[in-house]
């Protein structure tokens, strides 16, 4: 059973991605209709650039939250050493950050940032005793 899990891995990891990659797809187009005047639209894209880096920001909110889903799921379904699992998860993932995002640092930083803040909170809420009213 833990060479399966650890075999999942990958799977598991692309799945979350492409998940969260399909929803940041739709809200951007869900964004462009709602922020972008009718008649600025051209074959489904917004003319008025100013408008368009607004819309834009869809991708930099939800590239912290693709890679804080793939650390979440390197150390929830990671057999053993998930600190290890999820570091390893992280750097890796933060090299194809950066060669997938190369030329905008904005997205570079906040994608590694939301991996990195996931794996933290992650080894800190599993290692914090539990109080009395979770015990």
């Amino acid at each position: 059973m833990t060479l399966l899990r650890w075999l999942l891995l990958l799977p598991a990891y692309l799945s979350v991605w492409l998940l969260v990659v399909v929803l940041a797809m739709w809200a951007h187009g869900h964004v462009t209709l709602w922020l972008c005047p009718p008649d600025m639209m051209v074959s489904g894209m917004c003319e008025d650039m100013a408008i368009q880096e607004r819309i834009d920001l869809t991708y930099a909110v939800f590239a912290p939250v693709s890679a804080a889903a793939v650390i979440a799921t390197a150390y929830l379904l990671a057999p053993q050493n998930k600190r290890k699992t999820s570091l390893i998860t992280l750097l890796l993932g933060s090299l194809i950050t950066i060669a997938f995002f190369w030329g905008s640092l904005s997205l570079i930083a906040s994608t590694i940032a939301g991996g990195a803040l996931s794996h933290a909170l992650l080894c800190h809420w599993k290692n914090t005793p539990p109080t009395n009213d979770q015990a």
